[in-house]
């Protein structure tokens, strides 16, 4: 890791005190607790902060929000949503950049290193349609795999995972031969978030699955999900990108457009299903989906009832008197 900040320059308003050991180790404990996708995807974002500001590193870019102080530090982010916005970034990728120096600002605050935080106000963005692929083209996505190939039962395994377990697609790639638990029909699952492995059940369907590929499955140790190079080079771990592909390919063989289908949107289908099958039990459904708070599962839950909408018809229904009713006396 480059150093964070560096040595402080005559009239910079950082205070020189604070010794480059304390800011590496700073950086070294921030980027140490997240995990590993968090601080793959934080760097990534820290890294384009640091492009747009003309600084070589991101360990340069931000000691110069730290040294700028809270005004300087607002400017330039503020400058950098603008300017992520006009390169025609969803609202979504610009919020996760933003995040990610701020939560780095935020940090340097917690450890003492400045004694302020900095505030840039979120992109609001559309609403999204929650309720992902319908059950009927997610029954044709398992019919488009539905052969004998080790390829398509590796497809299957996928899909199960991602609709019977919910696991977002980093959680299933993140899986390895010695996370299925078939005695305690379990799965060792790295949650989003989490530093340590939880259980998460594996229904019947998902068994089967599992118990399939296992037995086709090259002898290899690691992975549960292999790719299938082309090149015929040794089997690696699929990645998220690899699952994204998996999933382009099958949508033509379901009748489905491939830019419609991805893989969050299979675990969409399944906590829409979790919410109608236990009649919107948001506690229930998030030791199911692995979600940490019930706002996102509410999210789901008001989309599967199409929420505001029933509501906005009730209240549009108030301003029409029924047929044949003369209208009230002003």
């Amino acid at each position: 890791m480059p150093d964070l900040v560096p040595a402080p320059t005559p009239g910079a308003d950082i205070a020189p005190a604070v010794p480059l050991d304390r800011l590496r180790a700073m950086a070294d404990d921030f980027f140490g607790a997240l995990t590993p996708n968090t601080r793959r995807t934080y760097r990534s974002h820290l890294g384009a902060f640091a492009a747009h500001t003309g600084y070589p590193s991101i360990g340069e870019a931000v000691g110069s929000l730290i040294r700028g102080g809270p005004g300087d530090a607002f400017t330039m982010l503020s400058r950098w949503k603008v300017d992520l916005l006009a390169a025609g970034k969803a609202p979504a990728t610009v919020n996760n950049c933003l995040l990610a120096v701020r939560s780095l600002l935020h940090f340097a605050n917690d450890c003492g290193v400045i004694a302020w935080r900095v505030k840039v106000r979120q992109v609001k963005g559309e609403s999204k349609d929650m309720r992902g692929p319908t059950r009927e083209e997610l029954a044709r996505l398992f019919a488009a795999c539905a052969g004998p190939t080790p390829m398509e039962v590796r497809n299957r395994v996928l899909l199960r995972l991602l609709y019977s377990a919910a696991l977002r697609r980093a959680e299933a790639c993140s899986l390895d031969v010695e996370h299925v638990d078939f005695e305690r029909r379990v799965l060792s699952v790295l949650r989003k978030g989490r530093t340590v492995r939880v259980d998460v059940a594996m229904p019947a369907a998902l068994e089967a699955a599992l118990r399939a590929w296992l037995a086709i499955r090259p002898d290899v140790p690691g992975a549960l999900l292999l790719n299938f190079d082309p090149t015929g080079k040794a089997p690696r771990r699929l990645t998220g990108d690899g699952v994204a592909k998996v999933l382009h390919a099958l949508a033509p063989k379901a009748g489905m457009d491939p830019k419609k289908l991805r893989p969050h949107g299979v675990r969409r289908r399944a906590v829409t299903d979790a919410l109608s099958a236990t009649h919107g039990d948001i506690r229930r459904v998030m030791s199911f989906s692995g979600h940490r708070t019930p706002a996102m599962v509410m999210r789901y839950d008001d989309d599967r009832r199409r929420v505001a909408h029933d509501v906005a018809a009730a209240v549009e229904a108030l301003d029409d008197p029924p047929a044949g009713t003369p209208p009230a006396p002003r």
